[in-house]
This record gives structure tokens, sequence and C-alpha cells, in this order.
């Protein structure tokens, strides 16, 4: 019951923050910037910071005998993701890029976009070549909950990359600009919200032991990610 509630409690404040940054305008107590989703440094993003902080600690914690030392990459991910956040790290690989060589990018992209994207796919096959590494000897918990994990890191480059260079390619109006940013930052947001408590479910559930463990060592089953959300969620999840 008690993840159930967490859950929600992430959500229902991510949902919260998203409205403040929509009503902003119309209110002189927050006109600053710094209740923007887009304020870098702003107080969502601190919000984003202490999730990822939170994910990290949750994986290396995990990173046990028994539940599967390869959590540990886990943890790293997390860890780069919030110095990418907190540092800007794509952004600046992006201004080097603009500044490295002159180049037209298609689909009106810009080069700090291109600049961006190729950080982002550095740092992803990085982890991949670390992931996998851990996989091949890893217990079937860990395989289990890495493929759980690999679905919210595919839905979090959607909204997070995917949606970024759309906005950028289209150039909408601003009734699009507005719900594209909503979509992006705002699903970046709920997107973190649900690999954060995933990572508690793995930590308080277990991911399996290896074959020959006593069975007085074996933590419990593995809970899976969609049974999990199913239950808090209900069967639209």
């Amino acid at each position: 019951m008690a993840a159930r509630y967490w859950l929600l409690t992430l959500l229902a404040l991510d949902l919260l923050f998203i409205a403040v940054s929509l009503v902003r305008p119309g209110f002189s107590v927050l006109a600053s910037p710094m209740f923007s989703l887009t304020e870098d440094g702003g107080y969502f993003e601190f919000y984003q910071y202490a999730k990822w902080a939170g994910i990290a600690a949750l994986m290396f914690v995990a990173a046990r005998p028994r539940h599967g030392r390869g959590f540990a990459v886990w943890g790293l991910f997390a860890l780069f993701l919030l110095a990418d956040d907190a540092l800007q790290i794509h952004e600046r690989v992006g201004d080097w890029v603009n500044t490295w060589q002159p180049f037209s990018p298609p689909f009106n992209l810009r080069r700090e976009d291109v600049g961006e994207l190729a950080s982002s796919v550095v740092a992803g096959l990085g982890f991949l070549v670390l992931l996998a590494g851990a996989y091949r000897v890893a217990a079937e918990g860990f395989r289990l909950a890495t493929h759980d994990f690999a679905v919210l890191v595919g839905m979090l480059a959607v909204v997070g990359v995917g949606v970024d260079l759309a906005h950028v390619a289209l150039n909408p109006g601003p009734t699009w600009d507005t719900a594209l940013t909503v979509l992006e930052d705002g699903g970046e947001m709920m997107v973190a919200s649900v690999m954060c408590w995933y990572a508690g479910m793995i930590l308080r559930g277990g991911a399996g032991a290896r074959p020959g463990a006593a069975a007085l060592t074996r933590p419990a089953p593995l809970t899976r990610l969609r049974p999990a959300l199913e239950a808090v969620l209900g069967k639209a999840a």
C-alpha cells in the first residue's frame, strides 16, 4: 500500500508542477522563471535532480550479491542523468558542435541540436556496453528488471529527445509550442517518477538470486513493471 501512495504522490507532484507552470503568467506571485518547466536550475528541475539522485541511491543499495551487482550500472546511469541536467552536458556539447564546423542539418534542425543528439547517442552506447557486460553474467531477476528499465528509458528518450527534436523541426505556433513543451518537460518528469518508484520496488522485492544460492539468502521475487503499474493505476496502465 505504501508503494502505491509513493507513486501516486510523485505523479501528483508532477501534475501540480505542470499546472503551476501553465497558469503562472496569470499570477504575479508565480512570475519568477524559477516556476517554469523550462528554466534551467528552476524549482521543478531541482525536483528532477532529487529523483535522479534517489534512483541512483536505490540502485547502488540494490547492487549487492543477493540482488545483482549489475544494478550499479543503472545507478551510474541515473547519476549521469543528474549530471547532464545539472551541468547541461549535452547543451554544452551542442554549443561546441555549433562552433566547430559549419554545416546545414536537415529538417530545420540547428547544429546545436545535432550536437545534443550526438552526445546522447554516445552516452547511451557507453552505458549499453556496460549494461551488456553486467547482463551477460547476471541472474534472471536483474535481466527482467533491465527489460523493464529499458522500456522506461525508451519512453524517456521519446519525450526528452524525440519530442525536443520535433519541437525544433516543426517550429509550431504558441498553442502547439506550449503543448510540446508540456509533453517534453512534463513527460520527462512523469517518466522519472515511475523510474524512481520502480527502483524502490526492485529494492523492496528483490531481483532474484543466482542458482545454488541458499534459500535463506534469496530475496523475494522481482516485481515486474507492468503488473506493478496495473496494481497502482488500474488496467489502463
